[in-house]
C-alpha cells in the first residue's frame, strides 16, 4: 500500500503508481472473491470543506476499478460550496 505512493525512479510517476494501485486493488477484490464492492458514504456535507474535497479525491482512485461502486449522500449545495472554495477560479455557471 505505502509503496504505491513513493517515487524511487523517473519511471515511477504518480500516474504509474495510481495505475498500479488500481491493479493491485482489483486483484485484491478478485482474490477475496468479492463480486461487487459497494461503498456507502453518508453525511459528506457535514465534513469540513477541505475534508469533503479530500474524500472525493480519494474516491477518484477507485472509480475505474471494475465492480466497485460508490453511493454518496450529501447536500448538493454544501458540496458545491466546498468545490467553489477549493477551486475559486471556477466560473459561476
Amino acid at each position: 500500500a505505502v509503496e504505491h505512493f513513493k517515487a524511487d525512479g523517473p519511471e515511477n510517476t504518480a500516474p504509474h503508481r495510481i495505475h498500479q494501485f488500481r491493479q493491485d486493488f482489483e486483484q485484491l477484490l478478485s482474490e477475496a472473491k468479492i463480486d461487487r464492492l459497494v461503498v456507502l458514504v453518508d453525511d459528506l456535507d457535514r465534513c469540513l470543506p477541505e475534508t469533503a474535497i479530500a474524500t472525493l479525491e480519494a474516491i477518484r482512485l477507485f472509480l475505474f476499478v471494475p465492480n466497485a461502486a460508490f453511493v454518496i449522500a450529501a447536500d448538493e449545495g454544501m458540496i458545491e460550496y466546498a468545490v467553489r472554495r477549493h477551486f475559486p477560479e471556477l466560473p459561476s455557471t
